[in-house]
């Protein structure tokens, strides 16, 4: 009897101690991982990326914004970058700017507390003027994501240290960026496999030769949206469907639904805009090419040249449609 107990123990903590290690060896990353992108700003313009897309935009007032979205639909597994584009303001240049760009992973529907920050940049214009300005973001080193994201020299999230650099976009501009290695459940979303987009990330480059880039790109990128305008206006929403095909199901796998659940969201989105307020779509000579760093997405417009406005112009729902191109052909992504 008294070996049945000692050999019952026994079992007991060989099991206490193999279940903490499964605890221990789960990781978050593998559990339906929610990226997000959190901003913190005032007295900044600015253009905030994950990958080089553009996800926060303002680079005309310098409004305070506290903000947090979620960017799976733009993480993938390997090296993924935050970056910050910023613009001087006026004469006093950078002097005022206050910026933190901030990437967190949580578990899909888990309390917003539990979720964990694995990338931030930050500047300081008034330390910049000092000539540092990039001193407080986070330092490079390794997360262990099976332990609650702590540092670890065998931690499988990277982080590499931030860096600022003269910027591409035009002349007199900034660069702050910070790559990350994390691995992330998604395939590989189908604007990775495009063609490089033949426009020029130096908006300067753009101006040089505006009609050759119109001609080139922008037209042809311009009747795209154009298309999917006439087929709304003609209550075709079908049609509109079939060209988000790609889009809504990439968005169901991002963020978990059942798939269909996205076109869904967008067919009675449309369906109720169409039959309440009014398309109108946005000339050319008001959308500002926005193009991805890796060239391959595009979008015209800062917040979408299609949109629906209600009989006294003060209410707006814009639609952000991004492309990318294969073979010739445009294909929407975002």
């Amino acid at each position: 009897m008294q070996n049945f107990k000692s050999i019952s123990i026994a079992t007991l903590i060989i099991c206490v101690i193999l279940l903490n290690f499964v605890r221990a060896e789960k990781s978050m990353l593998d559990e339906k991982p929610y990226f997000t992108l959190r901003i913190e700003t005032k007295n900044t313009l600015y253009l905030a990326k994950v990958n080089g897309v553009v996800v926060f935009d303002d680079n005309r007032s310098g409004d305070m914004l506290n903000a947090e979205i979620p960017v799976n639909y733009y993480m993938q597994s390997g090296i993924n970058t935050i970056s910050l584009n910023l613009f001087p303001n006026g004469d006093s240049g950078f002097e005022a700017a206050s910026i933190s760009l901030s990437l967190y992973v949580n578990k899909d529907e888990a309390p917003e507390s539990d979720k964990k920050l694995i990338s931030n940049i930050m500047f300081n214009g008034a330390t910049y003027e000092k000539g540092t300005g990039i001193e407080l973001s986070m330092p490079a080193m390794k997360l262990d994501s099976t332990n609650n994201f702590k540092k670890s020299d065998n931690g499988d999230v990277v982080i590499q240290n931030s860096k600022l650099a003269p910027g591409v976009i035009m002349p007199g501009t900034l660069t702050i960026s910070q790559d990350i290695e994390v691995k992330t459940p998604f395939p590989k979303w189908g604007f990775l496999s495009g063609d490089d987009i033949d426009f020029p990330l130096s908006y300067k480059e753009f101006l040089d030769d505006p009609e050759n880039w119109k001609n080139k790109t922008l037209k042809p990128l311009y009747a795209e949206y154009k298309n999917i305008y006439d087929l709304l206006n003609s209550k075709n929403i079908d049609k509109v469907m079939e060209l988000f095909a790609e889009r809504n199901n990439e968005y169901d796998i991002a963020m978990y639904y059942p798939k269909g659940t996205y076109e869904d969201k967008l067919k009675k989105s449309l369906t109720k805009d169409l039959a309440n307020l009014t398309l109108k779509i946005r000339p050319p000579e008001n959308g500002l090419p926005y193009i991805s760093d890796s060239k391959k997405l595009l979008k015209l417009g800062s917040a979408g040249l299609l949109y629906f406005v209600n009989d006294s112009e003060s209410s707006f729902t814009n639609y952000e449609i991004l492309f990318y191109k294969k073979n010739g052909e445009w294909f929407v992504s975002r």
